[in-house]
């Protein structure tokens, strides 16, 4: 289950997780996605909140995986 909006037609919603944002932020809910834009290239992206600009995102998972606390189960929104 998503816990923000977000407004991109191109992005795959995968999942929730707690990240360790930096010693500022701590630990935050964060909505994974996953985005394969029109320019080609795949996006990573954690959205932290409903605001437009509160997220952090990559060419590369690792970015995120670094910031991997856990995941969070039964989060995955499958087809029906």
């Amino acid at each position: 289950m998503r816990n923000y909006v977000h407004d991109c037609d191109h992005c795959k919603f995968v999942g929730a997780a707690i990240l360790n944002i930096g010693s500022s932020r701590g630990e935050r809910v964060a909505d994974l996605y996953v985005c394969a834009g029109d320019d080609g290239f795949t996006s990573y992206i954690a959205r932290l909140s409903d605001e437009g600009s509160d997220y952090i995102s990559g060419l590369s998972d690792t970015y995120i995986k670094r910031r991997l606390v856990r995941m969070i189960p039964h989060q995955l929104e499958l087809p029906l």
